[in-house]
């Protein structure tokens, strides 16, 4: 179970930056945010839900599941997951879900399913 703490902690995370509400309130996270372009925050959902996908990868690696049944298990956990994510944001003041936003995700997800499968990270990915 403490390996899946990882990915749970990201994902709470993900649910946290989600909640930064995109209005002109006076909040430190909001400001920080409109200093960053939207076509640049756009693409940062390639890399941040990369990180998700490799986080559980790594927890999936020492379970019994076959290399497919983790790679289904990983898509079926992170695109579920990015679905919620949009729909979560429709709830938050100045945010909005979009199914750009969700094909950004699902390109970072995909992209950890080739990471993993790269010399470099077999070796953290296995650890």
């Amino acid at each position: 179970m403490p390996r899946f703490t990882l990915p749970i902690a990201y994902m709470l995370c993900v649910l946290l930056l989600s909640s930064i509400p995109g209005d002109t309130s006076e909040s430190i996270p909001t400001f920080v945010l409109s200093l960053i372009p939207s076509s640049i925050q756009n693409l940062l959902h390639i890399p941040l839900f990369a990180g998700l996908g490799l986080s559980w990868i790594w927890a999936l690696n020492p379970t019994q599941l076959t290399t497919h049944q983790k790679s289904a298990a990983l898509l079926l956990i992170c695109i579920s997951f990015a679905i919620l994510d949009e729909l979560h944001q429709l709830s938050i003041p100045g945010r909005y879900g979009s199914v750009s936003d969700l094909i950004l995700d699902i390109i970072g997800i995909l992209s950890a399913l080739w990471f993993q499968h790269k010399e470099p990270f077999q070796a953290w990915l296995t650890k």
